[in-house]
């Protein structure tokens, strides 16, 4: 993904701080959206601190380029006059879910086939525990209870 194919309002192309920038933006949004979807149980606070995870990449890229210091200088403004940064964090935002489930789906069978390896290889390893053991030589098992 490029934004020098789509010029800002101002008629400026990208750089590559701004790419680089964006890309990793992209990336922090990506890591993110999947850690809230792959996990199955949230509280408040945990969705607070993964959409506080996100802002706090754009604050601080903001932070950097508003205090002139850095080779980020003003260009988060920059940044906000390209007419595809909109789209592309929609797309990231929402593309994120469809794309993880999609892999999920292709990884069900092997998991499935693991498992199920998992659980032969479990009940040939207890036969073989079991195998040649006189019953009535192992301890009572309601031996333990209350009586």
């Amino acid at each position: 993904m490029t934004f020098n194919w789509t010029p800002s309002w101002t008629g400026k192309s990208a750089d590559l701080w701004i790419e680089g920038t964006f890309t990793y933006g992209a990336i922090v949004i990506f890591c993110n959206i999947t850690i809230l979807y792959g996990s199955y149980s949230h509280t408040l606070g945990s969705i607070f601190v993964i959409f506080a995870s996100i802002g706090s990449f754009f604050g601080i890229f903001y932070l950097f380029s508003s205090i002139g210091l850095s080779a980020l200088d003003g260009l988060f403004k920059e940044i906000l006059a390209y007419p595809t940064l909109g789209l592309n964090l929609f797309f990231f935002f929402t593309f994120t879910f469809p794309v993880d489930r999609f892999l999920f789906f292709l990884t069900e069978q092997k998991r499935y086939q693991e498992l199920r390896e998992e659980k032969r290889i479990k009940a040939i390893e207890k036969k073989k525990f079991t195998k040649g053991l006189d019953p009535s030589k192992l301890a009572p098992i309601n031996r333990c209870k209350d009586k």
